[in-house]
């Protein structure tokens, strides 16, 4: 439903785009399915990772301390994050787009796309509470 809802103003990258406004929308409500903040839970997972980067294929580890340093699990975490995530995923894609453009769908049915990736969450978090038996 949410990329029915972006096609017209997506096109191609629609599923892309919908996949990158459901992590801004999971930050928005980040509160209601976790007691700590975003940056704290972040933070302690970045520190996972560092305490264990000799697991990771050496080739790897400059580009996942880089994501680490511009705190990239928290890249669509606020507008001004989004506005330079989507610029990013523009340029690296392979055709004109109007990724940049997505916040302006956004805006447009923000109580919809809320409500739908609300209700998509809760459906997830059912999901894996079935498969881990309870």
């Amino acid at each position: 439903q949410i990329v029915k809802l972006l096609m017209p103003f997506q096109e191609k990258y629609t599923p892309v785009v919908a996949d990158v406004l459901m992590d801004f929308i999971l930050s928005k409500f980040w509160h209601i399915f976790h007691e700590q903040s975003l940056e704290d839970f972040c933070k302690i997972k970045y520190k996972i990772v560092a305490q264990h980067l000799h697991l990771i294929p050496d080739r790897l580890h400059l580009r996942i301390l880089r994501m680490m340093e511009n705190r990239w699990l928290e890249s669509c975490a606020s507008r001004e994050r989004m506005k330079i995530t989507l610029q990013m995923l523009s340029r690296r894609a392979s055709f004109t787009n109007k990724i940049p453009e997505a916040m302006t769908a956004y805006d447009l049915h923000e109580p919809t796309l809320d409500r739908l990736f609300l209700s998509f969450f809760d459906d997830l978090r059912g999901h894996v509470t079935l498969q881990n038996g309870g």
